[in-house]
């Protein structure tokens, strides 16, 4: 009997889960659904719920874009190698020629000659921490790899202005993000067609390198680009942020630029101190600079930068926009800084 008992009331109790299960479905799908859109693909579901790209927070939006933009770059990279080998291959035949033939005639072993190597050398003597003859065979190595590399894609370019060679996969679509630039230092017409900005640390090895090669690669642009510089003091010791707001103090006497300059120059030997001694180096008005040090506003103005950089999800420098989308830099800043610059100003 009390088997019985217990079976019913089991019998009850499923039918009372079941019937709430069948409400709360029905509740479900009476509300109206977030759709999915090519521009706003849905990621994932939790609870029923769905997830479009749109929704994640800024941080993981941006960190997912890149990731997808690296794969992209990779699956580029991939398929062009096959086109340039299937063209060789087409070539060969229709001359009749061997494959070996036809690639050195298209892509001749490319030479580094001793000049190149000492060129190198000078422009990276601190960088490498090596003697020139300690240095010449990883020099003359990269340099080759370079070469090769430049040959190849001066083929494919050849192909695509041909029309010849058509990649069809398509690039991820990457959010521009819309950075608060009112008050930040700046180069350039405010209303260009196209706006760089670059965050850095001033104790960052690579941004030393890339200052000193934006100085050399912007002059051309500035009468068609805005250069934003913001802050993003990650370095551990705080001695970059101290800089950072010397260089905001420098700014209200119109040597933002120099004082900029001289931080880099200096950026093995910086401390606490130098964010004055700097100062004293450019003849600024040190009553002026100490009062400008002492305010909050300037600190402010650091952290406003960083909270940006954080909200990008950034977590290195440098790190480049154009026009809010984040520049995937590999190899040669110079060359693809300009090539992605000019592929900006032709869009």
């Amino acid at each position: 009997m009390s088997d019985i008992s217990n079976s019913r009331k089991g019998a009850l109790g499923l039918n009372i889960v079941g019937g709430v299960a069948l409400l709360a479905a029905a509740i479900f799908f009476m509300q109206p659904q977030q759709s999915s859109t090519p521009d706003d693909p849905a990621l994932l579901t939790l609870g029923g719920e769905t997830l479009n790209h749109s929704e994640l927070p800024p941080k993981l939006r941006q960190a997912l874009e890149r990731v997808e933009l690296s794969a992209y770059r990779q699956r580029q990279q991939i398929l062009q190698a096959a086109a340039v080998d299937l063209y060789i291959a087409r070539e060969a035949e229709a001359k009749q020629e061997s494959i070996e033939q036809v690639r050195q005639r298209l892509l001749p072993r490319p030479q580094v000659s001793e000049r190149e190597i000492q060129a190198f050398y000078l422009g990276n003597q601190e960088r490498l921490g090596a003697s020139l003859e300690q240095a010449r065979g990883d020099i003359s190595r990269y340099l080759f790899r370079k070469k090769v590399q430049q040959q190849h894609q001066q083929l494919v370019d050849k192909l695509v202005r041909l029309e010849e060679l058509q990649l069809l996969i398509e690039a991820p679509i990457t959010e521009a993000i819309a950075f608060d630039l009112a008050g930040f230092p700046s180069k350039g017409p405010d209303d260009a067609k196209v706006t760089l900005v670059e965050f850095a640390d001033y104790q960052c090895p690579h941004c030393k390198r890339t200052h000193q090669i934006l100085k050399a690669v912007l002059p051309s642009y500035l009468d068609r680009v805005r250069y934003v510089y913001l802050d993003f003091p990650i370095n551990r010791s705080g001695i970059s942020r101290k800089i950072a707001e010397g260089a905001v103090c420098a700014d209200q006497q119109q040597r933002y630029w120099d004082y900029q300059d001289r931080a880099f120059a200096q950026q093995e030997q910086l401390t606490e101190t130098s964010v004055t001694a700097i100062a004293e180096q450019l003849q600024l008005d040190l009553p002026q600079f100490n009062r400008c040090l002492a305010d909050e506003a300037t600190a402010d103005r650091v952290k406003r930068a960083e909270a940006q950089a954080i909200k990008a999800g950034l977590s290195g420098t440098p790190s480049f926009f154009i026009n809010g989308r984040a520049l995937e830099l590999r190899q040669n800043l110079a060359d693809e800084l300009g090539a992605q610059l000019n592929q900006a100003l032709e869009g």
